[in-house]
């Protein structure tokens, strides 16, 4: 098996679990959704004893997989402000209002998260 089957059934796994406790939920079927979790792990892990070997990962995909990380972050947190203060800022609605209040604080803690992050592996010399 190689690493895209894998994934593959791991994204069906999943799908039917998430599948299973959503249609339980709606039916009202109390216990289901046990039950699929517990079929669910026995799939996971019947799979997981057959993993494919994976590649060391070098330098370049380490340097890649950071800036990548950067990206992302400074897009969403620059995408969350500006949403966060149009939301807060341009409607009079409550519900958008709060929504607001959560972009801007996500970004925020978003932002706390990064500095934390950059000075410990700052001292640690990394």
């Amino acid at each position: 098996m190689n690493k895209k089957t894998y994934t593959i059934y791991k994204v069906i796994i999943v799908a039917a679990m998430g599948g299973t406790m959503g249609w339980s939920f709606a039916t009202g079927y109390k216990y289901l959704p046990f039950i699929a979790l517990i079929i669910g792990i026995g799939f996971m892990y019947i799979l997981a004893m057959h993993k494919p070997k994976e590649m060391v990962a070098d330098e370049r995909d380490r340097k890649i997989a950071g800036k990548a990380a950067s990206a992302a972050y400074q897009v969403y947190s620059i995408t969350a402000a500006i949403l966060g203060l149009g939301l807060k800022t341009l409607t009079k609605d409550q519900m958008m209002n709060t929504a607001g209040d959560i972009l801007l604080y996500s970004a925020c803690v978003l932002i706390l998260i990064y500095l934390s992050f950059y000075s410990y592996y700052n001292r640690r010399g990394e």
